[in-house]
């Protein structure tokens, strides 16, 4: 029993003296280390304070919120989608066009026609449409 106290007693001495290979820190080499730690933290601070502000001055420069100057691929075209059916309503910058239908890929102009007030075209997907505006 004695052997086994002595033992216990040399394997949590040499602990208490040992953390991770190091010795045990005084209270003044702990204040120390705490002191860097802040220090190391109101950095890391200061780094994020002007990234963001970076981030802040760039969106600033833009009317947008968009960073001018970046080259954006151009949507893709409703003349090359494949997945358009007979009487599809196409959204454009020009207005709503309707899918006629075609028996060539990609598709040209010709296969769709306008739907505006002009031509007064009323398909049933156009009434979907605007009676889902209307709720």
């Amino acid at each position: 029993m004695k052997r086994l106290v002595l033992f216990l007693t040399l394997v949590f001495s040499a602990q208490a003296g040992a953390v991770e290979g190091r010795r045990a820190h005084s209270p003044e080499s702990l204040a120390v280390e705490h002191r860097a730690w802040l220090e190391r933290i109101e950095q890391a601070r200061a780094r994020y304070e002007a990234f963001a502000a970076r981030g802040r001055a760039r969106l600033a420069r833009s009317e947008t919120g968009i960073e001018t100057g970046l080259s954006v691929a151009p949507p893709p075209s409703h003349l090359e989608d494949s997945t358009l059916a007979r009487g599809d309503v196409i959204v454009t910058r020009d207005g709503l066009l309707i899918f006629n239908g075609a028996g060539r890929f990609p598709y040209a102009p010709s296969d769709f026609r306008r739907l505006d007030a002009e031509t007064g075209a009323r398909t049933p997907q156009l009434r979907a449409i605007e009676a889902s505006l209307r709720r």
